[in-house]
């Protein structure tokens, strides 16, 4: 096809398909590892055939050729440096044939595999020379366009570009590779990645390699804010494991099918999969992709025809859902209605049947003055206790209300009606409505993640299940009318889209608001700012501080989460753990004074640090007065 046609394709206000792995993939059907897979063009082209027909019929809208490691300096390796042209010409005849006319073909090539100068003994020159070499046999074998994938060195691929421009003025995409913590494996941070390529002569940059697709969703939110090209994305099946002395990739199929809309959200034009991915992964980013589009297509033409005013306009919030009459609230919304301020504590179900130690922090968690016990759902997707049971456990034992964390992770529409049937029956009143962490994060990271729904379609059951009606719109026999909870990040990045969504959660039926825990007020106050506009009462999370490793383990390890260098650099003056604590609460109730001088904050959600639940007597002290 014309270069100008893919230019044009790339424009498209939509998000177009690539492929997934090649080597992977022929090794899990009995290709040897050591072998050099860029020879199968010339030794069994049927193989590498078959494989790109499976990507086309999955819906690959533009096949690689297998060419990535086809430069002179791997081929070396092999003794197969002679035959460079052969290899790289089949390897674009192979995919042209399977592509045909419907699709497009990129020539790939990837790094060299060397150490450049300054770190290495190549020299800038040499790798460009050597990068001509096998782009002049893929322009002239007649691929669409070109692509430079997994780049890790800058100046490596500073030079591969110019290597190209040289030769040809074919679209160019670049790509480069990056661990969970945005640096290449020769520790070059991405940003600067970014800042030493010459956009001016590239037509698309973008990310491959090294994480699964909820990782690189983190690093596409860093990237999109740095460059204003199309921006494409071949995650791995997340990171390789090893066992019995095999190689197995943990994402699976419906892991990229419920990554899919996130890349759709943060404007991605060109998705595909890396090492570990299967026909059977790009099959199933094309399905969700393609069926969130229908499905924001359809919201919003509702959202038009419940609008009576202009067309393509949001609808305003409705109002409020009539609850069930004859039915007593629960005693935290009437807390709220009230004008009260409130204080919650996050007690965490145990990795054991037994719930005395859970019941005794209740107990004493009540006598401090909490109003309610969170119990959260599976955090960072353990393995633990039922938050329902023990929600129902320090009810009846203990007398204080629960609010039921519940995740959309571990069940499917059907369980997640009968639990929350069950739960209302059991006397459950109040719910945190959550999304959930994927398992892949987890203890047990190869379980199956069902995710049906995401928070926003879950509390949109919720609201249904309180006027009576079932999943498929059905009378029921008794109507529910739980208190629904939802929770915000007011330091998402970018805050827009966090918004966004919040409002989807209000609009579905929200009743109330509980933020990750907050470190910094002056980015809390901007959140405020528009999260006042809903009309819900708010609750700040706060964790309060009572160790500098604590505080570190907090800012690095938990997604979503960030403690600003000053307060990490205050904890750090005191040696002793005991003046890190003092200090560390001091730090947490000034956070506390200031978020209860803020007239929206209707309350306190309080995490329990290193199980200390001692440490919240002053606070929820400070939240009363």
């Amino acid at each position: 096809m014309p270069a100008d046609n893919f230019l044009r394709f790339l424009q498209k206000e939509h998000l177009a398909f690539m492929d997934g792995a090649m080597g992977t993939y022929l090794f899990q059907q009995g290709v040897p590892m050591d072998s050099c897979i860029e020879a199968l063009n010339l030794s069994q082209p049927a193989l590498v055939l078959g494989v790109h027909r499976e990507y086309m019929a999955a819906g690959a809208e533009m096949l690689m050729t297998n060419t990535f490691g086809a430069g002179a300096v791997r081929l070396q390796r092999f003794g197969l440096d002679d035959r460079l042209e052969e290899i790289n010409a089949a390897g674009v005849r192979l995919a042209r044939e399977a592509a045909g006319r419907q699709g497009y073909v990129a020539g790939s090539l990837g790094p060299l595999g060397a150490l450049i100068e300054p770190l290495g003994k190549l020299g800038v020159d040499e790798v460009e020379a050597f990068y001509q070499r096998q782009v002049r046999c893929l322009v002239e074998a007649g691929v669409d366009l070109l692509i430079l994938e997994t780049m890790s060195q800058p100046a490596e691929a500073a030079a591969a570009v110019r290597a190209v421009r040289h030769l040809t003025d074919l679209p160019l995409l670049v790509s480069f590779a990056v661990g969970d913590n945005g640096l290449t494996r020769y520790q070059t941070p991405l940003e600067r990645c970014l800042a030493e390529l010459p956009l001016d002569q590239v037509d698309g940059v973008g990310l491959n390699c090294i994480v699964g697709p909820y990782a690189m969703l983190n690093l596409v939110e860093r990237a999109r804010t740095l460059v204003d090209r199309p921006f494409l994305v071949m995650p791995n099946a997340g990171r390789p494991r090893q066992l019995d002395g095999r190689t197995f990739y943990v994402s699976t199929p419906d892991d990229f099918r419920r990554a899919a809309p996130r890349f759709l959200d943060l404007g991605v034009t060109l998705l595909g999969g890396c090492c570990g991915t299967t026909p059977d992964h790009i099959r199933a980013l094309c399905e969700s992709v393609r069926a969130e589009r229908a499905r924001r297509k359809w919201t919003q033409v509702v959202r038009n025809r419940g609008d009576a005013g202009s067309v393509g306009t949001a609808a305003e919030p409705p109002a409020a859902p009539q609850k069930a009459e004859g039915r007593a609230p629960s005693r935290l919304s009437q807390q709220l209605a009230a004008g009260r301020r409130v204080s919650l504590a996050e007690l965490v179900p145990g990795k054991g049947a037994g719930s005395g130690k859970a019941q005794g922090r209740a107990r004493a968690l009540q006598e401090m003055g909490v109003d309610a016990i969170n119990i959260p759902d599976g955090p960072r997707a353990t393995a633990r206790m039922s938050p329902l049971a023990l929600s129902v456990l320090i009810q009846q034992q203990v007398g204080v209300e629960a609010i039921l964390h519940y995740a959309c992770r571990d069940r499917n529409i059907l369980g997640i009606q009968a639990d929350l049937l069950g739960a209302w029956a059991l006397g459950i009143r109040n719910l945190l409505l959550i999304t959930g962490d994927p398992p892949v994060v987890g203890d047990l990271p190869r379980a199956t993640g069902v995710f049906d729904l995401d928070a926003i379609g879950l509390v949109n059951l919720v609201h249904s299940l309180n006027e009576g009606r079932d999943v498929g719109g059905n009378a029921l026999d008794e109507a529910t009318d739980f208190f629904i909870g939802v929770g915000a990040n007011p330091f998402a990045d970018p805050l827009d889209r966090e918004l966004a969504r919040l409002r989807w959660k209000v609009l579905a039926g929200a009743d109330f608001i509980i933020t990750q825990p907050v470190f910094d007020v002056e980015p809390f106050l901007a959140f405020m700012a528009h999260a006042a506009e809903f009309g819900l009462p708010v609750l700040a999370g706060v964790w309060p501080l009572v160790s500098l490793r604590n505080a570190e383990f907090i800012s690095s390890e938990i997604p979503g989460i960030h403690v600003p260098r000053r307060i990490l650099e205050e904890l750090g003056r005191y040696p002793d753990p005991a003046d890190q604590q003092k200090a560390g609460l001091a730090m947490t109730a000034d956070i506390v004074r200031r978020l209860m001088a803020v007239a929206e904050v209707r309350g306190v959600q309080f995490s329990i640090p290193l199980g200390r639940y001692q440490v919240l007597g002053d606070l929820v002290a400070e939240v009363r007065q």
